[in-house]
């Protein structure tokens, strides 16, 4: 049963669009690997690579221009299921995902399974517990859902600030991953690359906000299918026999542990999750692949996990996407797609750290020192690997060889000497996942402010276009800030992605959960629940940063939604168990259960609208 729309209907031609682009991409692609063999500089072949997705994601920002209210924040709630879920799964995953992620599977292995599969359990839980019942709520933001569905304008104002500062974190990060990527293949400055991200990234949603940035992500969501799978595919049809990496690469797993015995790579006793989760540019492999819990323990492996899966459920710019389709049908068809397409993506990942590591145990390590290939000397000078023989015997040990966790996607078309192109399409397939990330970083806080602070808070009555104008003042001034503590603080990303998913899950994971599946909360509970989730984790946040602070118990800054969520829980239940909801919001969240009928924001404005012209 579809929830009531009275937006125009989707784009008839967006599917022949998309495989234009994606027929375009390939295209490219094979001309630029024929000019390869031809002799053409391989550097500025990989340049155009990159360019070439990155001019049509401008294109495609700029012909979306919009200048209506619900297209620029909901997307004209017509975008179809397939391609929301695609731009929601590459948002989800974004360049911290795609590139450190798969440098952290290669240096600790299996303990890095944690974000895999915390973050394909967060979608799932999203995709089950909350995206169908805020669709049928209809609210344009997150800190609005919260106002409308308590009557509360202190709590829309709470949860605004709380929203901010895990989105500008994750949108640092992306811009920092994205330009170093960018800074491996180019003579660009850094702070050039950082700034000009993020004229892309307002070039792509200024003019049409929400409807530009899905379409977008949408783009970006194929060239880094494109770019991640053409090399696993060759790789496993080389090795394997079959071009199915995500299920062919277990038969690596054994000759693997063997090349790993044979090198001195033996079983590790686990560290703390600080030590052992690697937050640093250069790892080196003391870590078997398969040993479990080595780079820490099994508790700290659960924690990370379950912070992983809190964060990505309760994550405010992926959530944001849940009201832009046409109804709450096609919203759990649309979560049904964004699970296929980021599993597939998610289980990439690990097979892509396997075959790597393969390699470079199979064609550096153990090597003599005079006989490494001139393919060395390219990983060396673009320091994505360093050797320093310690022991002198000439010989290349695990021990000698440090390697950029975020590097581990360009080493292995390297070592497999495939055409440069392909490395190329790696760096563009990365450069995409930071942009889309980025950009919902970035909107997610820029029409928030626009929705909830000017508008909900300061000027009820403000016209549509200053809302418009404010919503993308606050999308530059976001991202004036963002590349200015890119540029002036050296934080490690994948540290900074598990503290935005650390504040955002002790923030609105039980706010959510308590707000849609119990009735007798109170909008004053869950706001004093918000209240102290956020004061816990970001006390321990900044206690680590400022004074050393090593945490509580066995929870750490880096696991800190696991103490504060269930504060948070026992605050809000303890809180609304105190007073009583009144009866119209008690009626709320029956309502949003009802998969059909008209929105729930559609109802108040459409009230709200009748009361002033009365």
């Amino acid at each position: 049963m579809k929830t009531y729309s009275s937006f125009k209907n989707v784009n008839p031609h967006l599917r022949t669009n998309f495989g234009f682009f994606t027929s375009a991409i390939i295209a490219s692609v094979l001309l630029l690997t024929i000019f390869e063999r031809l002799g053409v500089n391989a550097i500025w072949l990989a340049h155009l690579v990159i360019s070439v997705p990155v001019l049509g994601y401008l294109a495609i920002g700029i012909v979306s221009r919009s200048v209506l209210l619900d297209e620029f924040y909901i997307s004209g709630r017509r975008v179809p299921a397939f391609f929301n879920g695609l731009a929601l799964a590459t948002n989800a995953l974004g360049g911290v995902g795609l590139i450190a992620i798969t440098g952290a599977l290669f240096i600790i292995g299996f303990d890095a399974m944690a974000m895999v599969i915390g973050m394909a359990g967060g979608i799932f839980i999203m995709a089950v517990l909350f995206a169908p019942y805020l669709r049928k709520f209809g609210a344009y933001t997150l800190p609005g859902y919260f106002q409308e569905r308590y009557d509360s304008s202190l709590l829309r104002l709470v949860a605004l600030l709380c929203l901010i500062p895990p989105a500008m974190l994750l949108l640092s990060a992306e811009f920092r991953i994205g330009a170093g990527v960018l800074f491996w293949f180019s003579e660009i400055s850094y702070p050039v690359i950082v700034i000009g991200m993020a004229c892309v990234v307002a070039l792509s949603t200024l003019p049409g906000g929400m409807r530009g940035l899905t379409w977008t992500q949408s783009a970006q969501g194929i060239v880094i299918f494109l770019g991640l799978m053409t090399p696993l595919f060759i790789m496993a049809l080389q090795y394997t026999g079959l071009p199915l990496p995500q299920l062919t690469y277990g038969t690596l797993l054994r000759p693997l542990a063997e090349m790993e015995s044979l090198q001195g790579i033996t079983a590790i006793r686990p560290f703390t999750l600080e030590e052992g989760l690697p937050i640093y540019d250069m790892g080196y492999i003391t870590k078997p692949f398969l040993q479990a819990f080595g780079a820490f323990g099994w508790f700290e492996f659960m924690l990370l996990m379950a912070v992983f899966v809190m964060g990505f459920a309760s994550l405010p710019s992926l959530l944001i996407r849940s009201n832009v389709t046409s109804g709450v049908s096609e919203m759990r068809r649309s979560m049904g797609w964004a699970l296929l397409v980021l599993v597939v993506l998610l289980l990439s990942l690990p097979a892509f750290a396997v075959f790597t590591k393969f390699l470079v145990l199979k064609f550096i390590v153990g090597q003599p020192i005079s006989h490494l290939p001139e393919w060395f000397q390219h990983l060396n000078v673009a320091e994505l690997v360093t050797m320093t023989d310690r022991n002198g015997d000439g010989i290349v040990g695990a021990q000698d060889l440090k390697v950029a966790r975020n590097g581990i996607l360009f080493i292995l078309p390297e070592i497999s000497e495939y055409p440069f192109v392909i490395v190329g399409m790696l760096a563009a397939a990365g450069i995409s996942a930071s942009l889309a990330a980025a950009g919902g970083q970035a909107l997610v806080i820029a029409n928030s402010v626009s929705s909830d602070f000017f508008h909900g808070l300061l000027f009820r009555h403000a016209s549509n276009t200053k809302r418009l104008l404010v919503s993308r003042l606050t999308l530059i001034a976001v991202l004036v800030i963002s590349v200015t503590f890119t540029l002036t603080q050296e934080t490690d990303v994948l540290k900074m992605l598990v503290w935005s998913l650390n504040l955002s899950g002790s923030v609105f994971f039980p706010a959510l959960l308590l707000s849609i599946w119990w009735k007798r909360s109170t909008g004053f509970g869950i706001m004093a629940g918000m209240v102290s989730g956020f004061a816990i984790s970001s006390f321990m946040i900044l206690g680590s940063i400022f004074i050393g602070f090593d945490g509580f118990l066995n929870f750490s800054a880096m696991t800190s939604a696991a103490l504060a969520v269930p504060v948070n829980f026992l605050v809000a239940i303890t809180l609304s168990l105190a007073g009583s909801p009144s009866k119209e919001v008690a009626m709320k969240c029956d309502e949003m259960r009802v998969a059909g009928g008209e929105t729930l924001f559609d109802k108040a404005q459409r009230i709200e609208a009748r009361r002033n012209r009365v």
